[in-house]
């Protein structure tokens, strides 16, 4: 035990002596040893990079590849609308009132007479008015859906 030291205990004090240090074979072994553990460290960090690296390729090629599909079905959907604007077109051409008229007589329905006719008036209050759309502000969406909350608490 070395002077002026208090162990602890009634474990002997182990003496370090590194053979290593004294012996140039062992001391060349030694840091080849820490070499390579240092070059498996540096090997295993290249090769996470390298994967976290093909991942996040892997991934932006698949979000390349959803903005094509999205792409192509955007056109095929503005496409059908112009198809199906046309065909509304088309249709409204085709309309023959008197064609419909026949039909309807060849199934036994009639034109109705002045006394079978109602008619009604709705009140005012029953209408449905549509706002006309105003720019809101943040500020302001947020304040007004505070208050619409408070509104539906009491």
């Amino acid at each position: 035990m070395a002077k002026g030291y208090y162990s602890s205990g009634n474990n002997a004090e182990k003496l370090y002596s590194d053979i290593y240090e004294n012996n140039p074979t062992l001391k060349i072994k030694k840091r080849q040893k820490k070499d390579r553990k240092s070059r498996t460290i540096v090997l295993m960090g290249v090769l996470i990079v390298a994967v976290l690296c093909g991942f996040v390729a892997h991934r932006n090629a698949q979000i390349t590849e959803l903005h094509y599909e999205i792409s192509e079905i955007q056109k095929n959907y503005i496409g059908l609308q112009k198809e199906n604007e046309t065909l509304k077109a088309e249709n409204e051409g085709n309309i023959d009132l008197t064609e419909i008229s026949r039909e309807a007589t060849k199934y036994g329905l009639q034109i109705p007479g002045n006394n079978q006719k109602i008619s009604i008036s709705i009140p005012k209050e029953d209408f449905v008015e549509i706002p006309l759309k105003k720019d809101v502000g943040i500020f302001e969406k947020t304040v007004t859906g505070i208050g619409d909350f408070f509104d539906f608490l009491f």
